[in-house]
């Protein structure tokens, strides 16, 4: 049987407690061995909130990546879209032309 002294569950695979024993941290078993890897539960929320902004801040460069992927692509189709106008008027004048000939 372990007891748990104090913990903070987070996301953050790091002890929050300073004791030296086995416990379940996480859904992971962690062995303490000394207080070099100890934080504080004020520094383990930092972290979490530092992966949770970071998690927010991939989203939101994934979502600029596809909006600009998509605009670069409708820009390459009115550049598409406006040669072929062109070529159809310049089909259009020289069928004029041959005719007047």
């Amino acid at each position: 049987m372990k007891i748990v002294l104090s913990c903070v569950l987070n996301t953050s695979s790091l002890p929050v407690i300073n004791q030296d024993f086995d416990y379940e941290h996480a859904g992971k078993q962690v062995k303490v061995a000394d207080n070099k890897n100890f934080i504080t539960s004020e520094e383990a929320g930092k972290i979490e909130s530092q992966e949770h902004y970071r998690a927010i801040l991939a989203m939101y460069k994934e979502q600029k990546n596809a909006v600009v992927a998509k605009h670069d692509e409708e820009i390459e189709m009115n550049h598409i879209q406006a040669k072929l106008e062109l070529l159809d008027e310049l089909i259009e004048l020289s069928a004029l032309k041959y005719e007047k000939e």
